[in-house]
C-alpha cells in the first residue's frame, strides 16, 4: 500500500507539465483541460491514478470557469449536457476496468502499435479521417465573441480537416442543418 504512495520527481514533473499545459489551452481555448491531461500523465503514471487526478482537476478548472460565465450559459442546454454526461459515466468506467492500460494508450494514441491496427469506423484511428467522424464535446466550449456564427462554424470546420474546395458548402450545409441561416452574419458575442 506504502509504495502506491510513492512518486517520483520525474513522475511529479511529468504530471505538473501536464496541468500546466492542459490549464494554459482552458484558458486559451476555453475546453481541453481533461483531454490534454490525461493523455500526458499516463506517460508516467498508470491510468487509473491519471484518471483521478486529470478528473479532480478538470472539475476543478472547470467549476471555476463556469461559475465565472455563468451569466452567458444555455440552462436547458446545460441541464441535458449534465444529464449526458452522468449517463456516460458508467460506460467510462467499464471502459477503465476492461481494456488494458497499452490498448487505451494505442487508442489515444500516445504510443504506436507494434502489432495490428486499430480503426474507428472503419479507418485507422490515428488519421484526420476517423476523428471527423467521432464526436467532441469540448468541456467548457469557450467561443471568440467577435466572431460571427458562419466564421466559427468555417473555423470549426476548418480544425476538423474538410477540405478547401468543400469548406463553403459544408458551412452552408451545417449553418442550414442547424436553422442558423438568418442569425449567420451575426457576432456571437
Amino acid at each position: 500500500m506504502a509504495d502506491s504512495l510513492v512518486v517520483t520527481t520525474g513522475q511529479l514533473i511529468v504530471v505538473g507539465l501536464a496541468v500546466a499545459v492542459a490549464a494554459f489551452v482552458q484558458v486559451i481555448a476555453g475546453f481541453g483541460f481533461g483531454l490534454l491531461s490525461m493523455p500526458i500523465m499516463t506517460l508516467a503514471i498508470p491510468v487509473e491514478k491519471a484518471v483521478v487526478v486529470s478528473t479532480l482537476l478538470s472539475a476543478i478548472t472547470t467549476s471555476w470557469q463556469s461559475w465565472f460565465m455563468r451569466k452567458d450559459a444555455d440552462r436547458a442546454l446545460v441541464k441535458r449536457l449534465t444529464f449526458s454526461a452522468y449517463l456516460g459515466m458508467p460506460l467510462g468506467i467499464v471502459v477503465l476496468e476492461v481494456v488494458a492500460d497499452g490498448t487505451l494508450k494505442i487508442v489515444l494514441g500516445l504510443v504506436s502499435a507494434t502489432a495490428g491496427e486499430i480503426s474507428i469506423l472503419g479507418e485507422p484511428s490515428a488519421t484526420s479521417a476517423a476523428r471527423r467522424r467521432t464526436g467532441f464535446l469540448p468541456e467548457a466550449p469557450y467561443f471568440h465573441k467577435f466572431l460571427t456564427g458562419r466564421e466559427l462554424v468555417r473555423y470549426c470546420a476548418q480544425l476538423s480537416g474538410v477540405a478547401s474546395a468543400d469548406l463553403d458548402a459544408a458551412v452552408e450545409d451545417a449553418l442550414g442543418l442547424a436553422a442558423m441561416n438568418e442569425a449567420a452574419g451575426r457576432p456571437i458575442g
